[in-house]
C-alpha cells in the first residue's frame, strides 16, 4: 500500500491532482477483497474521488478438471462462471458481463454508495467504466472461462465529498466492496486504487471516458506490447491545456509497464501482487505461464488535444513471453470554469460553475481554494469579482441594515447566511438570514435584522446565487457545488451602536454638526422636527433611512463633538446612557466621552444634546395716521446684554421703515424697548401705545402704552414688538353768527339795528376746514343781552350731523355746557338757527 500526493500547479481552474492511495489484495476468502481504511481527502475545490478497482480471478469447474485444465481439488461445482468478481444473473455458466459493484465510502459525515455505469437491473451512480477480458478453453460454453480480469472504475464529486465529512474541507473515509463476490481461487489478486483531483468540472461531462472500454491486449500477446488510447465520446473531446488526463492500465504478467509516460506522472508507484497459487496445471494454446500475479498503473497529466497524442503504455515483459492480457482505460478530467467562496475553511467550501446568474458586473474562474482570514482570497485572485453586494463593514447589534444586492444576467435564486454567533460555521438556527429567494436582474434590498443576541465582533457572510432551486441544483446551502452562478464572502463586525440624539428647546432649528471618533461615520448633521422633541442624528447616511452610529473598536473611548451650531443657538447639555439607562461619560464643554471600558460593559448607547435658541428681539414703528408733521421721524432703541439695537426711520406719511434688530439677544437678561423723536418729531404730537408678537408658541407678547417699555428674554423669544404712534388730531373751524347777513351771509350788516318787542333770527355757522375731523365738537352761545331766545333749529351737509337736543332744548344747550356736534369731516357744515325776542 502506498500514499502519494503532488502539488498542486497555480494556474487557474487547472485540474490537479491531491492524493493517491493504493492496496492490493490475493487468494481466495474476504482477505482477498481489496479495501482501504482510511485514505486521506485535504481540501480542495470542486474536487473528484476516483476509485478503481481491478479483479483477476482463475475459473475452475469439474468439467475443467474432466478436460485436464485445472486441479481436482479446486472445483466449486457451480460451473465456469463461478468466480466473477460483479454478481451476475443467470444460471451458470451466465453470460452475462454487465452487472455492476458498490464502492461503498463511508466517512465522518455518512456513506455514500456509488456503482459502476453499465448496467443490467439498476441504475449507475457513478460515472465511468466497466471493463472485462477472458480466456476460455477451446469449445467452453459461451461466457465462460478459465481466467478473467475486470475492472471497475466510479467517481464521485464535490457534493458526495461533502456529504461524507460532513461539511468539514477535509477528512479521511474507508473504502470497501459489499457486494463484490468472495473469491474462491488461491490464485485470485485484486487491486484498488483511491485517488482525489481538484478543479474538475462538476456534471457527468466532468470525466470523460474514452470511447471504446480497453485498448488492450489478449492472450497470447508478446510481453513488451504496447497499449495505446481509443478516441473520446462523440462531443466530449478534450481540447484545454488546464483538463486532467488520467492513465488507468492493468496486466496479467508482474512484469508491470516500461515507464511513465512522457509529461505525466505515475499514481500507483509499484502496484503489483505475485501470487503463484494459480491451479492451473497445463498451458492452454500458447500461453507458457500461468498467471502468477498482477501489476497495475495509473498515471496522471495535464493538458494536449488528442488522446492518441498523449501517451502509451509499453508493457514491461519481453517478446518472447506471452502474456494473458492487458487492459487501458483513460479519462479526461475536464477543468472547471468556477467561482469559490473565500471565508475561513471551517465555513466550507461552495463552488459555482460560471454559468447564468451571477452577483455584480464580475466574475472569475478561481484557480483553487481561497480561503483567507478576512475573506479576501478571491480579491487578490485573478479579477476582484467581489463587486456584487454592498455590505458595510460594522452591522449594529439589534438594528435593521439594508444590504442592497446586485444581481446581473439573468434571474435565479438568493440565498444568504450571516454568522451571529461567530462560531466558525453557517450552520446554526438563525443564521441562515434568505432562503430561495426569488430575484431578476437589478437590485434587491435585503433587510437584514442582526439580532440582539449577536456576539460583537468580528464574523462573515456569504452570499450564493443560481439559476435552478431543485432537488439536485440548488444553493439554499452554504456549501456543496452548484452549476451556476456566484459565491461571494465577507467579513463584517457586529458592532456596538450608539444612537445620538438632538433636542432643540423653544422652536425647531438646525442644522447642528457632530464630529465623532471610534465609529463607522464620524460626521452628522441633524435639524429638529420639532421643538423639545428629539430627532435621531442618522449614523450611515450611505444607507436609506435614519440609522444608530455603528461603534468601530469595543474597547476604544467615543467622542462626540457638537462642532458647528447655527446662527442664534447655543449649547445647552449633553447626557449618555448605557443600554441598562445608566448614565456613563462625562461633558467638558461640548464634547461628551464615553470611556472605552464603559464601551466594553454595554452593546448600546443613547446620547442626547439639547441646544437652546437664543432669543431674537426686534423694534419697529407704525404711523397708522402718518406724521403730525410731514418731517417727523423716529429713533428706536433695544438696550440690553448684547445691545444696543438702534434704527431710525425712514418714508413719508404712513410709512416708516426701519428696524431696530438685536440677534442674538441672551437668556434671562432685561432690555428695554423705547422711541425718541428725530429729524424735530414731538412724541406729544402722537399718542403711543405698543405690542408685541412672538413666534415662539406659547411666548411671551407684551403690550400696552407709552414709548418705553422692558420685558426679561427667555429661551426661543422670537420678538417683533412695535410702537405705534397714532398722530392726534388738527381741525380749523370756523364759527359765524349774524342776523342780517351781509358779506356772504357770514357777517352783519353795516348799522344794522333791531326792533324792542319784535324776533330776529340769528344764524350759527360752523364749518370743519380740515384737516381732520372735528368729531365731538362743542357749539356754545352765551345769552344775548337785550333780547330772549326761545327755541333753536339745526341743518347740516358735507357728512356733519347736528346735535341731538332740538327746539328749546337745543336752546338751553348752547346758552349752557354747549351743544355737541357728533360728526363733523372735513369740510363739513352744522347750521343753527335761533330764534329770539328783543327786549
Amino acid at each position: 500500500m502506498i500514499a502519494l500526493a503532488l502539488t498542486p500547479a497555480a494556474f487557474a481552474a487547472t485540474v490537479q491532482h491531491l492524493g493517491t492511495q493504493t492496496s492490493t489484495a490475493t487468494g481466495a476468502g474476504a482477505g482477498g477483497t481489496p479495501t482501504i481504511a482510511s485514505f486521506n481527502i485535504p481540501s480542495g475545490k470542486n474536487r473528484a474521488l476516483f476509485i478503481w478497482a481491478a479483479f483477476e480471478r482463475d475459473h475452475c469447474s469439474p468439467a475443467d478438471a474432466t478436460g485436464g485444465l485445472c486441479s481436482t481439488a479446486n472445483t466449486a461445482g457451480t460451473g465456469l462462471g463461478d468466480n466473477w468478481p460483479e454478481p451476475r444473473t443467470g444460471t451458470p455458466p451466465a453470460t452475462t458481463t454487465n452487472n455492476q459493484i458498490t464502492a461503498r465510502v463511508t466517512g465522518p459525515g455518512g456513506t455514500v454508495d456509488k456503482q459502476n455505469a453499465l448496467v443490467i437491473g439498476g441504475t449507475p451512480s457513478g460515472d465511468t467504466r466497466f471493463i472485462s477480458i477472458s480466456t476460455s478453453p477451446t469449445g467452453s460454453p459461451a461466457g465462460t472461462a478459465f481466467f478473467s480480469v475486470s475492472n471497475f472504475h466510479i467517481v464521485l464529486f464535490e457534493n458526495d465529498i461533502n456529504t461524507l465529512l460532513g461539511g468539514a474541507a477535509s477528512g479521511t473515509v474507508s473504502i470497501t466492496f459489499p457486494d463484490v463476490n468472495t473469491p474462491t481461487n488461491a490464485g485470485d489478486d485484486a487491486l484498488l486504487l483511491a485517488s482525489v483531483y481538484q478543479n474538475v468540472e462538476q456534471t457527468p461531462n466532468g470525466f470523460v471516458r474514452n470511447a471504446t472500454a480497453t485498448a488492450q491486449v489478449t492472450t497470447g500477446t508478446p510481453g513488451n506490447s504496447t497499449l495505446a488510447p481509443a478516441a473520446y465520446d462523440a462531443g466530449q473531446v478534450p481540447n484545454e491545456a488546464d483538463d486532467g488526463k488520467l492513465v488507468i492500465a492493468t496486466s496479467s504478467s508482474t512484469q508491470g509497464f516500461a515507464a511513465t509516460p512522457s509529461g505525466y506522472a505515475s499514481l500507483s508507484g509499484s502496484l503489483v501482487t505475485s501470487n503463484g497459487n494459480g491451479t492451473y496445471d497445463t498451458p492452454n494454446g500458447d500461453i507458457n505461464n500461468e498467471p502468477n500475479g498482477m501489476t497495475g498503473g495509473a498515471y496522471f497529466g495535464n493538458g494536449g488535444a488528442t488522446p492518441g497524442s498523449l501517451y502509451s503504455l509499453q508493457l514491461g515483459g519481453n517478446a518472447t513471453t506471452l502474456i494473458y492480457g492487458a487492459t487501458n482505460a483513460s479519462f479526461l478530467l475536464e477543468s472547471d470554469n468556477a467561482d469559490v467562496g473565500d471565508a475561513p475553511i471551517s465555513y466550507g467550501n461552495p463552488s459555482h460553475t460560471l454559468a447564468g446568474i451571477r452577483l455584480g458586473a464580475t466574475v472569475d474562474a478561481d484557480s483553487g481554494l481561497l480561503n483567507s482570514a478576512n475573506a479576501t482570497g478571491d480579491d487578490t485572485n485573478n479579477t476582484d469579482d467581489e463587486d456584487g453586494v454592498t455590505l458595510t463593514p460594522l452591522l449594529p447589534v439589534g438594528e435593521v441594515t439594508v444590504v442592497p444586492v446586485s444581481i446581473q444576467n439573468a434571474s435565479g435564486f438568493l440565498n444568504a447566511w450571516f454568522d451571529w454567533n461567530a462560531d466558525g460555521d453557517f450552520n446554526d438556527a438563525g443564521e441562515q438570514m434568505v432562503t430561495d429567494q426569488a430575484v431578476a436582474v437589478g437590485t434587491v434590498n435585503l433587510n437584514i435584522a442582526v439580532p440582539a443576541t449577536a456576539i460583537i465582533g468580528p464574523t462573515f457572510a456569504r452570499f450564493r446565487v443560481c439559476t435552478n432551486n431543485t432537488a439536485t441544483d440548488n444553493c439554499n446551502t452554504p456549501v456543496g457545488t452548484v452549476q451556476s452562478g456566484e459565491v461571494e464572502d465577507y467579513q463584517f463586525q457586529v458592532s456596538r451602536k450608539l444612537v445620538l440624539n438632538k433636542i432643540t428647546t423653544g422652536i425647531a432649528g438646525g442644522p447642528f454638526g457632530f464630529t465623532l471618533t471610534n465609529t463607522g461615520q464620524t460626521t452628522g448633521t441633524v435639524t429638529t422636527a420639532a421643538a423639545n422633541t428629539a430627532t435621531q442624528v442618522d449614523g450611515d447616511t450611505g444607507t436609506a433611512g435614519t440609522q444608530v452610529f455603528a461603534i468601530a473598536s469595543p474597547t476604544t473611548a467615543v467622542t462626540i463633538n457638537e462642532s458647528t451650531l447655527p446662527a442664534g443657538w447655543s449649547f445647552k447639555t449633553a447626557t449618555c446612557v448605557n443600554a441598562a439607562s445608566a448614565t456613563v461619560g462625562s461633558l467638558a464643554g461640548s464634547t461628551y466621552t464615553i470611556t472605552g471600558a464603559e464601551i466594553a460593559a454595554s452593546t448600546g448607547f443613547t446620547c442626547t444634546f439639547t441646544n437652546d435658541r437664543l432669543p431674537i428681539l426686534r423694534l419697529q414703528k407704525t404711523l397708522p395716521n402718518g406724521r403730525f408733521v410731514a418731517t417727523d421721524q423716529f429713533t428706536l432703541t433695544i438696550a440690553g446684554t448684547g445691545g444696543p439695537a438702534t434704527a431710525t426711520t425712514t418714508g413719508t406719511g404712513t410709512t416708516a421703515t426701519g428696524t431696530a434688530t438685536l440677534n442674538p439677544g441672551a437668556v434671562g437678561a432685561s432690555y428695554t424697548f423705547s422711541e425718541t423723536g428725530a429729524a424735530g418729531a414731538l412724541l406729544s404730537n402722537y399718542t403711543t401705545t405698543y405690542s408685541c408678537t412672538n413666534a415662539l408658541a406659547g411666548g411671551q407678547a407684551p403690550s400696552g402704552s407709552g414709548t418705553s417699555f422692558a420685558l426679561t428674554a427667555v429661551t426661543g423669544d422670537d420678538l417683533t414688538c412695535r410702537f405705534t404712534n397714532t398722530r392726534k388730531n388738527q381741525a380749523d373751524l370756523r364759527l359765524t353768527k349774524t342776523n342780517t347777513p351781509g358779506v356772504n351771509g357770514e357777517v352783519d350788516q353795516a348799522a344794522d339795528t333791531v326792533v324792542s318787542g319784535t324776533t330776529t333770527i340769528y344764524t350759527l355757522t360752523v364749518t370743519n376746514l380740515g384737516p381732520d375731523a372735528a368729531d365731538g365738537a362743542v357749539l356754545a352761545d352765551p345769552a344775548p343781552t337785550g333780547a330772549t331766545c326761545t327755541t333753536a333749529s339745526c341743518t347740516a351737509t358735507g357728512g356733519a350731523t347736528c346735535p341731538a337736543p332740538t327746539g328749546a332744548a337745543l336752546v338751553t344747550a348752547l346758552q349752557g355746557a354747549g351743544a355737541t356736534i357728533p360728526a363733523l369731516p372735513l369740510n363739513g357744515t352744522v347750521t343753527v338757527t335761533l330764534t329770539c325776542t328783543v327786549n
